[in-house]
């Protein structure tokens, strides 16, 4: 299924996340990932990075697996992600969420996190307990000739209904080396 733009910007800022070893505030990783971009298969190489700026916030992710991995442009991608919820997640939550093209801005949206799940039919929906929680859904990719050659920046600050810190993350992937 297609997801509405904003659900779908969150499930690629989530699938870009990895829990890495160490638990310092603001952690790193680049991993390389392999597109098939059919019909001729010309193996292409995009490296991503993410920056947890958050330190103490309500959600935490913990694990994160693709399938299939590395993932396909125009077919189905599954993303199983894994977190620890530290407060109950409430109708209210909202996210600020900014996505830029090089220094081009494409997005800038407050939304409600609750409105968005259930309009996606997400499979888990507010409110979220506390306590670990695991979400797997498809998304379908973007054709390789949809997706420009460019660096993306994805910023995504979101917050309880009281104005606490529920996530915080900063994402760069780019697609230039295709």
């Amino acid at each position: 299924m297609h997801l509405p733009l904003i659900p779908s910007a969150l499930l690629f800022a989530f699938a870009l996340l990895l829990p890495v070893s160490g638990s310092a505030a603001q952690q790193r990783l680049r991993s390389p990932l392999r597109l098939d971009l059919s019909p001729g298969v010309v193996a292409t190489t995009v490296t991503w990075a993410y920056d947890d700026c958050g330190t103490d916030t309500v959600f935490r992710l913990t694990s994160l697996t693709l399938s299939p991995d590395p993932p396909i442009p125009g077919q189905n991608l599954t993303l199983a992600v894994e977190g620890d919820v530290r407060e109950a997640i409430e109708d209210g939550a909202y996210a600020d969420i900014t996505i830029k093209f090089g220094l081009i801005r494409l997005l800038q949206k407050t939304f409600d996190i609750c409105d968005e799940a259930r309009k996606a039919n997400f499979s888990i929906t507010c409110p979220v307990s506390e306590g670990v929680h695991q979400v797997v859904e498809k998304v379908i990719l973007p054709k390789a000739r949809e997706i420009p050659r460019g660096k993306f920046t994805v910023q995504v600050r979101a917050y309880t209904k009281d104005d606490a810190e529920l996530l915080c993350l900063n994402i760069e992937a780019d697609f230039r080396g295709r």
